[in-house]
């Protein structure tokens, strides 16, 4: 997040993107190759979806901006983009730009279909910490059959004085009357007195979605300033819907959960939350839900972007999530941006993937974005076997001198090994990588 003020400083840089084999055989059995890039100036987040009304395949949703105050910024669409991969060469690709111009759009995607009856809906989260480019909102983009290019602020209303900016929206039913609502974290920040305020909200599903008028916000606890991850876990005392929250600004990783016979986070003072790790110095930035060493137990992995040291952890989540602690591990550490300059961070995202859709048994890879230090990395178990090794063996697989965003891993072509997508914000390339073997 904060790493992206790299930009305010410089917009261009001589850089080089690479793939990287630095693993012998010996300690990998996979690899990735290269397929090429097209370009599209400054690519930050990245979604890859299934074709909206069940056309079958994928399109790649790319959010793209520029810190160039006063400008105005856009949202991009590669549709179909397994058939163009496999009919087009990469630089040929046709790339959309989607309605709207918009400040500093964050992360894209679909809005799931029984949200509104409707398929090809988008939401996308925008605004940032530039002056000029702090005024973000919620957007809907009608990308439907008969949407017309039409798209609808749900967020800003005319009276509204606040300056907020967004990240993540999540879809649910908050208050049980039936129509899933939007759940976003949003925070205020200023270069002079530094983070003003940061909150959940969710936004409330009026009738008719589509009027024009912004919904109605609500507050639901302080603390998330751009990601969460809405999940399930369970206890003894059985199932309960949870929200993870890394807060970058205020360096604490939170879990918050409702504690009743009912899911309803409409109402406050029935939210419960407790600390799960609170370090200085780490300001915890990304986390994703997983089995990482294969027990057949959930675990939390967790992002601390840092100018200095930025680390890649993984948290063993307990019996009750609620009382006990939650076992962490370092997986790695030493993260630095390229550049040394305030702002500026390392690593960015976190995914566990497989090379392939076959093979899914064994530990995952762990992918990281290194963000501001230009690499993407991945992460492999020293053991696959043993569900107490927690040591990985650090392998670069691409680097650009400048910033990358965040990648997308999906099998688009129907293969059977996964790509993956590749934003080079600052050579303003977008590179698309495989696990399939080279052909001799």
């Amino acid at each position: 997040m904060a790493s992206y003020l790299c930009n305010l400083y410089s917009t261009t840089f001589l850089c080089l993107a690479t793939c990287c084999a630095l693993i012998s055989a010996q300690t990998r059995t996979w690899n990735v190759t290269d397929l090429g890039w097209f370009g599209i100036r400054n690519p930050a987040f990245t979604a890859i979806e299934p074709r909206p009304g069940g056309q079958g395949g994928y399109d790649l949703s790319i959010s793209t901006f520029s810190a160039v105050p006063e400008t105005l910024d856009s949202n991009f669409i590669v549709r179909d983009i397994g058939r163009q991969l496999q009919e087009k060469d990469i630089r040929n690709f046709d790339v959309e730009e989607l309605p709207g111009r918009v400040l500093w759009p964050n992360e894209i995607n679909l809005v799931p279909e029984d949200v509104f009856g409707i398929s090809g809906i988008r939401w996308s989260a925008t605004g940032f910490l530039l002056q000029s480019k702090r005024r973000g909102n919620v957007l809907l983009i009608d990308d439907s059959q008969n949407g017309g290019g039409k798209y609808y602020d749900i967020t800003t209303w005319k009276c509204d004085i606040g300056v907020w900016f967004y990240h993540r929206v999540a879809w649910v039913d908050v208050n049980g009357d039936g129509r899933k609502d939007a759940i976003t974290g949003r925070a205020r920040f200023d270069f002079t007195y530094g983070l003003q305020k940061a909150e959940m909200v969710w936004l409330e599903h009026p009738e008719d979605p589509f009027n024009g008028e912004p919904w109605n916000i609500h507050y639901m606890y302080d603390g998330p300033d751009a990601f969460f991850t809405l999940t399930n876990l369970t206890t003894p005392d059985g199932t309960f819907e949870a929200i993870i929250t890394p807060a970058y600004f205020t360096q604490v990783l939170i879990v918050h959960w409702i504690e009743g016979d009912t899911t309803d986070w409409s109402q406050p003072d029935k939210i419960y939350s407790r600390v799960i790790d609170s370090v200085e110095g780490e300001s915890y930035f990304d986390a994703y839900v997983a089995d990482v060493n294969r027990d057949d137990r959930r675990d939390l992995l967790v992002t601390a972007s840092s100018e200095v040291n930025g680390k890649l952890l993984a948290f063993e989540i307990p019996d009750d999530f609620r009382t006990e602690n939650w076992t962490r591990h370092q997986i790695a550490d030493g993260f630095v941006p390229i550049i040394s300059r305030e702002g500026q961070g390392s690593p960015g995202i976190v995914l566990p993937v497989h090379p392939t859709t076959t093979d899914t048994d064994g530990k995952p890879l762990l992918m990281v974005t290194g963000d501001d230090d230009g690499k993407i990395y991945i992460f492999e178990s020293e053991d696959y076997n043993d569900v107490n090794n927690w040591d990985y063996t650090r392998n670069v697989i691409f680097e650009s001198r400048g910033t990358v965003g965040a990648m997308s891993v999906q099998d688009v072509d129907n293969d059977g090994y996964n790509e993956v997508f590749i934003p080079a914000y600052s050579r303003s390339r977008f590179h698309i990588m495989t696990f399939k073997p080279e052909e001799n």
